[in-house]
């Protein structure tokens, strides 16, 4: 799966399809009655943020090339069956009469999906504009649907694009749907229907608990989300070096990708760890924490790290917003080698996994009056294992799959860790200034060096990845360890 800026994407050109929502489906959101639940704290501080933006730019998408040209009326009948697969896409949020937000349901053979030409583009430039326009228009929270389909038609190949408000995906469904719509679309070239295992119904406004949780200590992990922020003066965190920017100030934002380690030398940093009792993910925090100190970051680094809440089985396939954050602190002491700082890490990941059955809104609602405003971003690390994740197979008709993510205004640096066959790889999106430049640039030099110890040839430098990521479906999000 190959993770990138939607600034960054560039699909080969060809006609330009869109998928519109018919009549029957517009009339049925229209006739919907509220449904009465409530959203969850990731929709409503999403919905806060998307009313202080003059643009849509929080949506995710996924792209997956077939390499045959399809009709697109065949097209529209599978993204149609897809659609109805999966709850959260037959639901959606409007205004309420008070000026609260509702949330509706129509029943799934309502929707239904057309496509409509939308002319040819001569280059990929063009071809990337035009979907990041059709995207912009559409995946927003209170639009309906608030999800889109798109597809770039050529001779000997078809894109397929799928874009989602973040209200109805996280990172693991983009996987998700990068599987499922290539064994949809795929499968008229095969002549077969293809099986798909069953999914669940909506994420709950609470996240459901961590096997094992049945002794969680809900004070205890308020008690650490207090310290947390009293650490931080109340604010949620930043990455602690200089990026140009105004503490809470956003400005244009700007992504890379890089390239760390190549197969052998992840897999040989992931030994490493697990000699030390740790994990491929402790060990990207230990480096983290390494490296910012090296670069005149106080101690302890203070960040969020997203966790799953996939734990039930017919959640595994299901399309949704299930993460929630844990507030995380490490303090390394004098330690100054990965290996040794690895404990340290790993306990502090232990100690963050405490609070994970806390929902969000009980830490919103225990410090709203507390809180300090930021600038809409926090400082994050987050991983994924593509290669780990559990599908009906590894579909050969399928190449090129995309995880495009939305530019946005920013006033810190978040981090996006992925492992893929090629080996380990990290998207950055940062303040678009010169200093976050420089300072990204000298971050990834030493987290380069720190992931390389003992051997490990690291990669040579650039922002290039391999395009022919296939995904294998389970998300995982460090939750292990």
């Amino acid at each position: 799966m190959h993770v990138i800026d939607a600034d960054a994407y560039r699909p080969a050109p060809g006609r330009l399809v869109a998928f519109r929502p018919t009549d029957t489906m517009l009339s049925a959101a229209a006739r919907a009655e509220a449904c009465g639940e409530q959203l969850s704290a990731n929709e409503g501080m999403h919905l806060a943020a998307a009313r202080n933006r003059p643009r849509a730019d929080s949506w995710l998408a996924c792209a997956v090339d077939l390499p045959r040209p399809v009709d697109p009326c065949d097209l529209a009948e599978g993204l149609t069956r897809w659609a109805r697969r999966h709850p959260t896409l037959r639901t959606g949020l409007r205004t309420g009469p008070g000026g609260g937000v509702q949330r509706f349901s129509v029943a799934a053979r309502a929707l239904g999906f057309t496509a409509v030409e939308a002319g040819r583009a001569s280059d990929p430039r063009s071809t990337a504009t035009w979907l990041t326009g059709l995207l912009d228009q559409a995946c927003r929270p209170l639009a309906w649907p608030s999800y889109a389909f798109a597809a770039v038609l050529r001779g000997a190949s078809t894109t397929v694009v799928c874009g989602l408000d973040h209200c109805h995906a996280d990172a693991h469904s983009l996987a998700i749907a990068a599987e499922e719509l290539t064994e949809i679309l795929g499968a008229p070239a095969r002549g077969r229907t293809p099986r798909l295992p069953s999914v669940g119904g909506r994420p709950d406004v609470r996240p459901p608990r961590h096997p094992g949780a049945d002794d969680f200590d809900r004070a205890g992990a308020l008690r650490t989300w207090e310290r947390f922020l009293t650490a931080g003066d109340d604010a949620l965190p930043a990455f602690p070096l200089p990026l140009g920017t105004v503490p809470g100030l956003a400005v244009a934002s700007r992504s890379d990708h890089h390239h760390l380690l190549d197969a052998t030398g992840t897999a040989a940093l992931e030994h490493r760890c697990r000699q030390a009792e740790g994990t491929l993910f402790t060990g990207l925090l230990a480096a983290t924490a390494l490296t910012t100190r090296r670069l005149g970051a106080p101690s302890p680094l203070r960040l969020l790290v997203p966790l799953h809440t996939r734990h039930q089985p017919h959640l595994a396939r299901t399309i949704g917003w299930f993460t929630t954050v844990a507030p995380l602190t490490l303090a390394l002491g004098d330690r100054a080698t990965l290996t040794a700082a690895l404990p340290a890490a790993r306990t502090a990941f232990r100690h963050a996994r405490t609070t994970a059955g806390l929902p969000l809104e009980s830490v919103t609602a225990a410090f709203a009056g507390r809180l300090r405003p930021t600038g809409g971003d926090v400082f994050m690390l987050s991983y994924l294992d593509y290669r780990t994740l559990t599908t009906t197979g590894e579909p050969p008709h399928a190449r090129n799959p995309h995880h495009i993510s939305r530019a946005t205004a920013t006033d810190t640096l978040q981090l996006w860790f992925s492992r893929t066959r090629h080996g380990l790889f990290l998207r950055t999106r940062r303040p678009a200034t010169a200093l976050a430049g420089r300072t990204v640039t000298r971050f990834v030099h030493g987290l380069r060096q720190h992931l390389a110890e003992d051997g490990a040839a690291p990669c040579t430098p650039s922002t290039a990845v391999h395009p022919d990521e296939r995904p294998r479906l389970r998300s995982i999000h460090p939750h292990t360890r």
